[in-house]
């Protein structure tokens, strides 16, 4: 059985076309400078315009420069329960990047490229189709094409645009937070 290269937080994008092409780092590695400093910044890459071919652990995203995050297709696998349990990351480079067509090509991407198997839905870093980007802990609506957010509180409800309501409003002015257990806002006091 062949292995999947990886990439984690802290290393280098693999590429999922050519692993043994050398590429420029995109991401700091662990190690700190040896003054015991921990500055160490994204290297960026020479030419931003030609991204890599990416696979990578949900977080990456985060790390990679400003111009790449919005170039990149992401690609969020589901449980049996429609639970996304991870996201990851490919270049527009290898499955296009026009919604939805991207989708069916990505898919194809993951389960003959990346030998990755499970559901596999396409998701918008910007928010631009299916309501929101998905994260750990989402939940895919089949019937209704969008990523819900986990449920804050039990008491809140799902309204019709998939967003999680408190059983009363906040307050308008200063800053509040919800009490669960005595079902009401309370103000922050600096």
């Amino acid at each position: 059985m062949d292995t999947v290269p990886t990439a984690p937080v802290n290393a280098a994008p693999v590429s999922a076309f050519d692993a043994a092409t050398p590429r420029e780092p995109t991401v700091p590695d662990d190690k700190t400078p040896a003054s015991g400093t921990s500055d160490a910044t994204p290297t960026e890459p020479t030419n931003p315009e030609l991204p890599t071919p990416l696979v990578a652990e949900h977080g990456l995203a985060q790390l990679l420069p400003q111009q790449w995050r919005h170039n990149m297709a992401h690609f969020a696998q589901l449980d049996q329960n429609n639970q996304v349990t991870q996201v990851i990351v490919l270049s527009n480079a290898a499955v296009g990047d026009e919604f939805p067509a991207s989708e069916s090509v990505g898919q194809s991407f993951i389960a003959d490229t990346l030998k990755l198997d499970g559901v596999w839905k396409q998701t918008s870093y910007n928010g631009n189709f299916r309501k929101q980007y998905a994260g750990i802990g989402y939940t895919y609506s089949a019937v209704d094409d969008v990523f819900i957010a986990p449920q804050p509180y039990p008491s809140w409800s799902l309204d019709d645009d998939f967003e999680w309501q408190p059983p009363t409003p906040a307050p308008s002015e200063g800053e509040w937070v919800w009490n669960e257990t005595n079902q009401e806002w309370v103000e922050l006091i600096d």
